[in-house]
């Protein structure tokens, strides 16, 4: 009977850390306000992919350093995916030369591996246009 158990703990915990994907259209945080007398140019597309690591209330990784979050508590995994989707729009930024912000951005996020609130892993893509803004 305790091996049963054992084994019936172990494929739950196995099951729990599942891979999931998320796509989503950020709404604040990252675009600019392009009303009123606000000069821009469109420069392109551009693309940046990060990583983060959630270990408790802590992330990890030179991805996390970039979204200027350290640590937030916005849920048990809540918190790392918005870490991760800030870092890749940062790098979206970084990878187009002369950009100033991103416009229109579209992220797909996926837990990588997650054991509950304890560890979690996310990879987060963002597709967006990127702008400068005239002085």
């Amino acid at each position: 009977m305790k091996k049963i158990s054992l084994l019936l703990a172990a494929v739950v915990l196995m099951a729990w850390g599942c891979t999931h994907s998320y796509n989503s259209m950020m709404t604040s945080g990252v675009g600019i306000d392009l009303k009123g007398n606000a000069k821009y140019e469109i420069l392109g597309d551009t693309e940046g992919t990060a990583t983060v690591k959630k270990i408790l209330m802590f992330y990890l990784g030179d991805d996390a350093k970039l979204s200027g979050s350290f640590p937030v508590t916005l849920g048990p995994l809540g918190g790392a995916k918005v870490v991760c989707e800030q870092a890749a729009a940062y790098k979206a930024i970084q990878n187009f030369e002369g950009a100033d912000q991103i416009i229109c951005p579209r992220f797909k996020t996926e837990l990588v591996f997650g054991l509950g609130p304890i560890y979690a892993e996310y990879t987060s893509t963002v597709k967006a246009k990127a702008v400068k803004i005239k002085r």
